[in-house]
């Protein structure tokens, strides 16, 4: 009875601390799904677009595996009919991208360099994380379990769980050659690509890892935010995100810098499978 009866309560409380984050909380022009809150309180709240797939799960297990990475803090989290709204701390500074889109906020290309560095450091200390074999290497996994946004979307749908294989199928449409198109058919057409990028290890990989994503406070690296675009995925997928961008545009200067360091042997072979496979070079 009384577990009942607190089941019923829940909904009812999280229904108010959601009331009251919003008495709090203003919405910033041009930014949908946040909100910032008043009196210089440095915590965010957003509502994520796809509740499968949030931000609460994300730095909940983010936080806790690595307590010292320049990411958001999470505060609190509710789910009010069917919508997550997660409140985390706030990173100071702009994103990477306002701030090199800024005629009067300059960087140097040292600047970037060392910010991408940095970025870079974060993305090595992620691939520490290995994916328990109990998942069965799947990717396009969410910390809470369902998929991850899609770049051919523009991070707008979800694409489920799926092996690596299937998840090359559903970007190689360029390629297809016979009216099935699934595994079998893309790994006869290209045994040793699709090799190089099976076997690569499942590691926790940011998944929209772009310059809006990466925030700059005068000048340094101040963190990276986004995490509901973050789950298990091979690591040559890392840099196919920050290389060539998948589907969407990594500014030149951030992107060169990313080609100038070099990850394992076996990553940058499934990187060049990877890349060719999906760009359709072959």
């Amino acid at each position: 009875m009384f577990t009942r009866s607190l089941q019923s309560i829940l909904p009812l409380l999280d229904r108010i601390r959601l009331w009251l984050y919003y008495r709090l909380t203003y919405q910033p022009a041009y930014i949908p799904r946040i909100r910032y809150f008043r009196l210089g309180i440095p915590l965010v709240m957003k509502r994520s677009r796809f509740p499968g797939s949030s931000e609460s799960a994300a730095l909940r297990m983010m936080n806790k595996t690595f307590p010292d990475l320049p990411i958001p803090r999470l505060i609190d989290s509710l789910n009010v009919d069917g919508e997550v709204y997660t409140i985390m701390t706030r990173t100071t500074g702009d994103t990477l991208m306002n701030v090199l889109r800024s005629p009067t906020r300059i960087l140097t290309d040292e600047q970037i360099r060392d910010i991408v560095y940095e970025v870079y450091g974060v993305v090595r200390r992620l691939w520490t994380l290995r994916q328990p074999p109990g998942l069965g290497r799947q990717v396009m996994l969410s910390a809470g379990g369902h998929g991850l946004p899609d770049a051919r979307s523009d991070y707008t749908e979800l694409l489920d769980p799926c092996s690596i294989a299937e998840c090359y199928v559903a970007n190689t449409a360029r390629i297809q050659d016979s009216a099935v198109w699934e595994v079998e058919q893309l790994v006869r057409k290209e045994p040793e690509r699709m090799a190089a990028v099976m076997s690569d290890d499942i590691v926790w990989v940011h998944c929209d890892l772009r310059a809006l994503n990466i925030m700059v406070d005068n000048g340094k690296f101040s963190g990276i935010i986004d995490w509901e675009s973050s789950g298990w995925h091979a690591r040559h997928w890392q840099l196919l995100v920050v290389r060539v961008m998948l589907y969407v545009t990594n500014p030149p200067w951030v992107t060169r810098w990313w080609d100038e360091f070099e990850f394992e042997p076996e990553v940058e072979a499934a990187y060049r499978a990877g890349r060719e496979l999906v760009r359709n070079w072959v």
